[in-house]
């Protein structure tokens, strides 16, 4: 409020110039419309909301009009100002009053979630009122709407009783699909013994059982979902109070052991599905061992300075809208040492791609293909510049044809590849040198995209440089293919985590990715060019791919397009 107001109203098509006018209600008094430049500045000293016709005529006298709003918000935002409701007794009046603070009044008030049986909201009032007989623990979501239509929320917890009460937090801990679960819940107060009763929602099956004593034991389903249920505890004196869990079915969290470091993440997606009705996490918490290593709004972190050897337990836990927790996985993982020699499973890990998710060449029964992945798992198998690999048990082919490629997608297990400076991956492929010129190099070259979570692929950008001339493209000088493409440099038989030493193509993943959206990624994917299949992220220009007569390099077949050797991360 008053400060100074400029909109500047934008048509398109017809015959300029435009002509604007605009039906401003009294209430907008303080604003003017431009008629030749469609700037709309004023200024409010109140909060207002104005509907208001806007219309534009062009040359020719053809008219457009849209229904706009001008609105003038409060210095103030509007907020629920409460941060908790208090204890509802039993066969007692009840009498509480919402309060908020800003925006425009009057407020309107709704309510979403159960009240007590007996309570009723009014909602101009925003009074909780009546008497209930139904104890329990009552999870409500509070919007209060103001004059101009904004909305705030809170949610918050109204616990109904006289004494008794279940103990036991709503959110239990998550269990593994297909896992054995048991839990005991707990009451206090009221005149013990007490017995429990499932009374709302429903337990996965028949073969889960609860006894009296409040002890419940089952098998998890197999599918990821979220068990809901509402149990009730009576005490001696026929008390009663009632309380809604939610229990997690869920492989919710990702752990990845590597060097001396952990990389975790969970997958916003499925957490969204998982939570689905709950409202929407305001954080999340990781912890190692029980004690806190992560709290944020992200969705994934290396763990760093984890011993080699150990064994740690990993918990995540969302943050409710309510202030609670809900657990969403539990994972442990075992550090084992790492060397650059191929890995051992369960006694040594290593730098490089572990196993093979996808494998979609053009042609069936291409080079390598049988050996796969025994021949693209594990260190590079160039000896040198000079020496590339070569044989089906050291490289596999994924075809090239004009207009299309095959492709490949890996997966690092025992290691992480983390995204530092510099570069983070290295790809290995069996580049040639023609007559000994390392300038005039045969390359059938890949695009790289990386993933975290399955599916969610981030391609590298990439970048061609034809001739300027209008010649013909030298697929044999290694500059063409300026940047983003695997399968340009040769691989050297040196340290194959060093891209100063290795050879191969080293990618720095942080141009696919947006700064600080991933730390650390676990799958790759080699898309082979083909021929003209694919254009450049800079200029548009088709990728182009060797077609040498002496190797058959576009038939879609054999040993056709880039040949695989290995994958290696840099940072591990």
């Amino acid at each position: 409020m008053e400060q100074a107001f400029r909109y500047q109203a934008e048509a398109i098509g017809g015959t300029a110039p435009y002509t604007w006018s605009a039906s401003l209600g009294p209430e907008a008094s303080g604003f003017t419309l431009d008629a030749g430049s469609g700037i709309l500045t004023g200024a409010s000293a109140v909060p207002l909301k104005s509907a208001f016709s806007l219309v534009v005529t062009d040359a020719a006298g053809t008219r457009q009009s849209a229904a706009m709003s001008l609105v003038i918000r409060p210095e103030k935002d509007l907020t629920v100002v409460m941060d908790h409701l208090p204890r509802a007794g039993l066969r007692e009046a009840i009498d509480i009053l919402l309060t908020a603070e800003g925006g425009v009044p009057p407020y309107r008030w709704k309510v979403s979630g159960a009240l007590p049986s007996g309570l009723t909201l009014d909602a101009s009032s925003g009074r909780i009122s009546g008497m209930t007989e139904a104890g329990g623990e009552y999870p409500l979501i509070l919007t209060v709407t103001d004059a101009q239509d904004f909305t705030a929320e809170s949610a918050l917890t109204l616990r109904a009783g006289s004494g008794l009460e279940i103990t036991t937090p709503s959110s239990l801990p998550a269990v593994a699909p297909g896992q054995e679960f048991s839990e005991e819940f707990e009451a206090e107060g009221g005149a013990p013994p007490y017995y429990w009763e499932l009374t709302g929602g429903a337990f996965p099956d028949s073969s889960w059982i609860l006894s009296a004593d409040g002890v419940l034991e089952g098998q998890a389903p197999a599918a990821e979902t979220i068990v809901s249920f509402t149990l009730t505890v009576t005490d001696a004196e026929d008390e009663t109070f009632e309380k809604t869990f939610r229990l997690p079915v869920s492989n919710m969290l990702i752990a990845v052991p590597s060097r001396e470091k952990v990389g975790l993440a969970w997958s916003p997606t499925a957490v969204a599905g998982l939570l689905a009705g709950s409202g929407s996490p305001s954080g999340f918490i990781v912890t190692r061992d029980g004690e806190t290593v992560y709290r944020g709004t992200g969705t994934n972190f290396v763990d760093r300075g984890v011993p080699a050897g150990s064994s740690p337990e990993y918990r995540l836990s969302a943050v409710m809208p309510d202030g609670s927790e809900q657990q969403l996985g539990v994972k442990s993982v075992t550090l084992l040492p790492m060397s650059l020699e191929r890995g051992i499973p369960g006694r040594r890990g290593d730098p490089y791609a572990d196993a093979v998710t996808s494998f979609q060449p053009l042609s069936p029964g291409g080079y390598g293909a049988g050996q796969v992945p025994r021949n693209i798992t594990g260190p590079p198998d160039g000896g040198s510049t000079y020496a590339p690999a070569y044989r089906a048990s050291e490289v596999v082919s994924l075809h090239a044809r004009v207009g299309g490629g095959g492709s490949i997608e890996l997966e690092f297990t025992d290691n992480i590849v983390e995204l530092t400076a510099g570069e983070d991956l290295t790809v290995f492929e069996n580049v040639m040198f023609v007559g000994g010129d390392a300038n005039r190099r045969f390359m059938e070259p890949g695009v790289i995209s990386v993933a975290l979570f399955p599916g969610e692929w981030h391609r590298l950008p990439t970048d061609v440089i034809p001739p300027a001339d209008g010649q013909a493209v030298d697929v044999y000088n290694p500059f063409y293919y300026s940047r983003g493409i695997a399968g340009r440099n040769a691989s050297t038989g040196e340290d194959p985590t060093d891209p100063s030493r290795s050879g191969g193509d080293s990618f720095d993943l942080n141009t696919a990715i947006g700064a600080g959206e991933l730390s650390w990624i676990r799958y790759i994917r080699i898309q082979s060019t083909g021929d003209q299949a694919m254009t450049d992220d800079v200029g548009g220009d088709a990728i182009r791919h060797n077609n040498d007569p002496n190797f058959g390099p576009l038939t879609g077949s054999g040993s056709s397009g880039f040949d695989l050797d290995a994958v290696s991360a840099v940072h591990y």
